[in-house]
């Protein structure tokens, strides 16, 4: 999906890249200040190796319309990711694209939000089409020391130091219909991210408390939502709860505790 994302290993070309990559996201930023390669190369990296966007990318391709298909992306990346988390907000005749860092203790983050907006812009750019802009790009960091560059890239507004890094967009986008994905494809993406889901679900009391940690930054930590991330009804993530031993709200409650 992502038009400089490869599966091809030639483009880790460094075991060492593949290691920095691999570290949480705390860890990361400091370890490119002793690095000399560029550090959007690293949260690219990152991006794939800890949360693997290609195969959240097909996943995205599956639904009719775009909209649904950039849902399905985030609800994948969200059940895949442990330190960041992204949402879909849509109000009137707008929709933003929203990444954000849930993982504590970080001191400096331009770096990871403004490559995480680069991958936000192709996402949408490769589910919307070559027509699609961008209607403001919003990026939670001071700005570079020469932001010509990034402003060239996104042909949009660009506000730094806001609230948030999302990617704005009219909402009329998400009514795009996606073309038809061969049959074939389709069984072996759907059972690709069942086995995945299965294989979280084994561990349910640490997956919840991991979800509920970045739900609780976008707002909606009901149980219809989680079981849906999951991919299953309310009813069988209830049942599944009280087969662990735990009730749902006091996990809930703990986490927030926490």
């Amino acid at each position: 999906l992502l038009r400089f994302v490869q599966r091809s290993p030639l483009w880790l070309d460094e075991a060492l890249s593949v290691d920095i990559a691999r570290l949480p996201l705390s860890d990361l930023v400091e370890a490119l200040r002793h690095d000399g390669h560029p550090p959007l190369y690293y949260v690219l990296l990152h991006g794939i190796v800890q949360h693997d966007v290609y195969h959240a990318g097909q996943i995205a391709l599956l639904p009719e319309s775009a909209g649904d298909g950039l849902q399905r992306l985030v609800d994948h990346f969200n059940l895949q990711s442990r330190a960041t988390t992204g949402s879909v907000i849509t109000s009137g005749q707008f929709t933003r694209f929203v990444y954000a860092i849930a993982e504590q203790g970080m001191t400096s983050t331009r770096q990871l939000q403004l490559g995480a907006m680069v991958t936000a812009y192709n996402v949408l750019r490769d589910l919307f089409g070559s027509a699609w802009l961008p209607t403001v790009i919003t990026i939670a960091s001071r700005p570079p020391a020469n932001p010509r560059p990034v402003q060239k890239f996104f042909g949009a507004p660009l506000r730094f130091n806001s609230d948030e890094s999302a990617v704005v967009f009219d909402t009329r986008w998400l009514d795009q219909r996606l073309p038809p994905v061969d049959p074939l494809i389709r069984q072996q993406v759907e059972g690709e991210a069942q086995a995945r889901r299965a294989e979280i679900l084994s561990d349910l009391p640490a997956t919840l408390r991991r979800i509920l940690r970045k739900q609780l930054i976008i707002g909606d930590c009901s149980m219809e939502q989680i079981a849906a991330m999951l991919g299953i009804h309310r009813r069988t993530l209830d049942r599944h709860v009280q087969e662990h031993g735990f009730q749902y709200g006091e996990l809930l409650e703990s986490v927030k505790y926490d």
